[in-house]
């Protein structure tokens, strides 16, 4: 799977971005990982629905997620809690095949890595969602992750309900990157012209 090379303007959605530069404001000051407990971006307890937190765990080269949080919206739309639980155990393969190698690439990296893609509700409506994953730990070594997804569909109302049903998971990727480039410059998302800001 390649990944692009991306800059922080990357981001379309205004609370992901408030929690990249979050954690960049850190990155950037240590040059290195931020600790998960000093992550605390102002919109985080209204973003709960739409976050995951993860805890890595390894094996060899095995790389294993333990889920320690997951919110609503996103146990409605895989039809399960993850929590206290490894995700490639929960997961089925249509679903894992695509996740592991965005989840991998932000271990290895220890960097924020962000995608977007669509998949189709039960209705048959087209939604899109943008996954923003942000790496923690020590050094450069990570040890836990969150993981922030947006869902918005351009028809209005959509059912959240089992949209991540793995009998039809076909997601259709338009883009899946490495938050690598300007790193330095946290503003840069901010200079964004309103009439680009997706807020979803």
């Amino acid at each position: 799977m390649n990944f692009e090379s991306l800059g922080p303007s990357a981001v379309r959605a205004i609370r992901q971005r408030d929690f990249l530069n979050t954690w960049l404001r850190t990155y950037v000051r240590r040059r290195e990982l931020p600790a998960l407990a000093d992550f605390q971006p102002a919109c985080l307890d209204e973003e709960r629905t739409d976050l995951m937190y993860y805890d890595i765990e390894r094996d060899g080269e095995q790389v294993r997620y333990r889920a320690t949080f997951a919110g609503k919206r996103l146990i409605d739309s895989y039809g399960f809690s993850a929590v206290g639980h490894f995700l490639q155990d929960l997961l089925a393969p249509p679903i894992w095949n695509h996740v592991e190698p965005i989840y991998r690439a932000c271990v290895d990296r220890a960097l924020p890595v962000y995608s977007a893609f669509t998949v189709v509700d039960v209705e048959g409506q087209q939604v899109d969602y943008e996954r923003l994953m942000l790496p923690f730990g020590e050094g450069r070594e990570v040890r836990s992750m969150i993981a922030s997804i947006k869902s918005i569909c351009i028809e209005g109302r959509f059912v959240n309900k089992n949209l991540m049903r793995p009998e039809d998971h076909a997601p259709k990727y338009s883009f899946r990157g490495v938050i690598d480039r300007d790193l330095a410059n946290t503003r840069s998302t901010a200079a964004i012209p309103a009439h680009d800001v997706v807020e979803i």
